[in-house]
């Protein structure tokens, strides 16, 4: 009875002793977990930013979405951010250009604002090549 007791404080001793281990332990894998998280979080918006700091790419339907006399904040929403925004001499307000995709060719689609920031034209133009 006397070795079981002692055997028993042992267990109990080994049991405590651990305990700080299974702490850490579980504390180093919820960080790990944490770590994990945070770098697919930091991956994703770095794609995220990347692709919206290349402009975006618009297809033929959006393009026909597109209709005269819809505000700059109406085509944003609709289109996202332009590739460009460029404001010509011979134009009244900027002209905003996105790539058109899945078309086989370069093409980009133009819009063409008023002072107003209003629509005046959209158009689709070959992008001329280089070399």
């Amino acid at each position: 009875n006397e070795w079981q007791t002692q055997i028993d404080d042992r267990d109990h001793r080994v049991h405590r002793a651990s305990q700080p281990l299974k702490e850490t332990l579980d504390m180093s894998t919820s960080h790990f977990r944490n770590g994990r998280r945070l770098l697919a979080a930091v991956l994703i918006a770095s794609v995220g930013f990347a692709y919206a700091a290349s402009g975006v790419r618009v297809t033929r339907q959006q393009e026909v979405a597109v209709k005269v006399g819809m505000t700059t904040d109406e085509v944003r929403q609709l289109l996202g951010r332009p590739d460009s925004a460029i404001k010509y001499r011979n134009e009244p307000g900027p002209t905003w250009t996105y790539q058109v995709v899945g078309n086989g060719f370069d093409l980009e689609f133009n819009i063409v604002f008023s002072d107003d920031g209003k629509v005046t034209s959209a158009r689709e133009s070959v992008v001329p090549s280089r070399g």
